[in-house]
């Protein structure tokens, strides 16, 4: 006989993961759409596209980003298209978070990108590992491009694609651009199946955010709004197998999120 249990599959915050690792941020500047960040002591991150969550730097450079380059032990960049900000000391309540989960994730520089009929199709430096349904960050400082997206192709294996809000993109080179796959939040045991019945996302901020959510890589929520000091609900009722996965991504680092359901054993 089957048994049922409630279970809540994930609590906690994608951006972050469940592993992070926070240093102190002492050092900003900003050149020709290439942010620079150095922390006070040794930040230990070795992977380009690990996810970083800048707080309290400064308006412009706050944010969620993966990472482009590692110029040093305790200096990173990011790509943000904004004015030229000199160098300058920080004060010590800024800090960036490094979600360490992926910094063994599906990650890497991207070299065009285009966008044909609402399809964004990003051209990736080297083989991106991407399968359909996995969420993406995507950086390369163009509008109708960058944020957080669900993968729904993948053409080859240096191409993939996702849906936009942008009808037209010339095809472009990116010089300065990198993309990450969110970790995964949640890996359904084996001999086991389950039932995502709802999932529950809080901002907590002034601004508004997306969110995607998918169910083994079959996308529930794709660019799922969230108003600023807000909550959404999703009543869902999602059957998933043993081993499938749970992934959740967020265009702004503070979201938390709770996806609930039951265990069928």
């Amino acid at each position: 006989m089957a048994t049922n249990t409630p279970a809540v599959f994930y609590r906690g915050n994608p951006a972050y993961g469940t592993t992070n690792v926070s240093r102190a941020v002492s050092n900003k500047a900003l050149t020709s759409n290439l942010a620079t960040i150095t922390t006070s002591t040794n930040h230990g991150i070795s992977n380009v596209g690990t996810l970083v969550s800048i707080q309290g730097v400064d308006a412009n450079l706050d944010g969620l980003y993966p990472i482009f380059t590692i110029p040093a032990n305790n200096t990173f960049t990011f790509v943000k298209t904004t004015s030229n900000i000199t160098s300058a000391a920080v004060t010590p309540n800024a800090s960036a978070i490094f979600n360490t989960l992926t910094a063994t994730a599906t990650a890497g520089t991207i070299s065009n990108n285009a966008i044909v009929n609402y399809n964004a199709v990003i051209t990736t430096t080297s083989a991106h590992g991407l399968a359909i349904g996995d969420i993406v960050s995507v950086n390369t400082g163009t509008t109708g491009t960058d944020g957080v997206f669900t993968v729904t192709s993948v053409p080859t294996t240096s191409i993939f694609t996702f849906n936009t809000s942008t009808q037209t993109l010339a095809s472009a080179a990116i010089s300065q651009g990198c993309f990450a796959k969110f970790p995964d939040v949640y890996t359904l045991a084996a001999s086991t199946s389950g039932i995502v019945t709802n999932a529950v996302f809080s901002n907590p901020t002034a601004s508004s955010a997306t969110v995607n959510l998918t169910i083994d890589n079959i996308s529930v929520a794709k660019q799922l709004s969230i108003s600023a000091n807000a909550s959404t609900f999703i009543d869902i009722k999602q059957f998933f197998a043993t081993t499938k996965k749970i992934s959740v991504g967020t265009s702004i680092p503070q979201i938390d999120c709770q996806i609930s359901g039951i265990t069928i054993v």
